[in-house]
């Protein structure tokens, strides 16, 4: 442990160092206009994270929204290729083998991501 500073084990971050702004702090709320100051303090942290919540939510629906659209437009485009795929199938005289990701009855096979 050094000079003046003392550091809590288990605690990250700022927090855990102990200085004498913490001892200003805790004897400042013992009375009113610290308490008033302390008050103000956590009245502006508090706004502070609300409005970090709000801008969270609001890109939270814009996320889930673009996530539909991608879902839509992805069996959209899916349809498509079952479509021509059948149609290639139908054109196709018999002797010739279809090919795997053609074939009646087997759809084409997509991976989807987590990322």
């Amino acid at each position: 442990m050094k000079k003046g500073i003392a550091v809590i084990r288990g605690r990250n971050g700022v927090k855990g160092i102990r200085t004498m702004g913490a001892l200003v702090d805790s004897r400042r709320t013992r009375t009113t206009s610290g308490a008033l100051l302390e008050l103000s303090s956590i009245a502006n942290q508090k706004l502070l994270l609300q409005t970090e919540l709000d801008r969270w939510t609001k890109r939270h629906a814009q996320i889930q929204t673009r996530l539909a659209e991608i879902a839509e437009k992805q069996t959209r485009l899916m349809a498509i290729v079952q479509s021509e795929a059948d149609i290639a199938a139908a054109n196709r005289p018999s002797h010739q083998a279809e090919p795997t990701f053609a074939s009646p009855g087997n759809r084409v096979k997509f991976k989807e991501f987590s990322y």
